[in-house]
């Protein structure tokens, strides 16, 4: 029940922010605009959430999406990558426009928000035998 909430909630979450980065206008200062290897780190964050919301999608309801081994290998490369974050464009440009605390906050914030994805998917990944078995 949880999980299923933490889905709906994730999903508008994340089309919202999609949908508002199209319509809102940009700030003209140089830390309002992100630089290139910011703009992959973003578009590389959402895509690896919408990967990760299928995958917890295919947890709540017990259905195999793709195998096993996908699924194993993108959980250890979206927590790679949330390890990592500290050396990303975009935490660079928070912590010299804002400072630390900022970017403690915001790592956090971060993970608090993927963190029952993250348990999802280990479940659905390296947990479900019976599941992948069927498929």
């Amino acid at each position: 029940m949880l999980l299923d909430t933490y889905f709906w909630l994730m999903l508008v979450y994340v089309v919202g922010t999609l949908l508002a980065s199209l319509f809102m206008r940009t700030r003209r200062t140089p830390m309002a605009q992100f630089t290139r290897g910011a703009w992959v780190e973003q578009v590389v964050s959402y895509l690896l959430l919408c990967v990760g919301l299928l995958g917890v999608y295919g947890h709540i309801h017990a259905v195999p999406i793709l195998f096993a081994g996908f699924w194993q290998l993108f959980v250890v490369g979206f927590v790679v990558f949330a390890v990592l974050q500290h050396r990303m464009p975009k935490t660079r440009q928070l912590r010299a426009s804002h400072g630390d605390r900022a970017v403690i906050v915001a790592s956090v914030v971060g993970v608090l928000m993927v963190a029952p994805m993250w348990f999802a998917l280990g479940l659905y990944a390296f947990g479900s035998v019976g599941l992948w078995g069927a498929a």
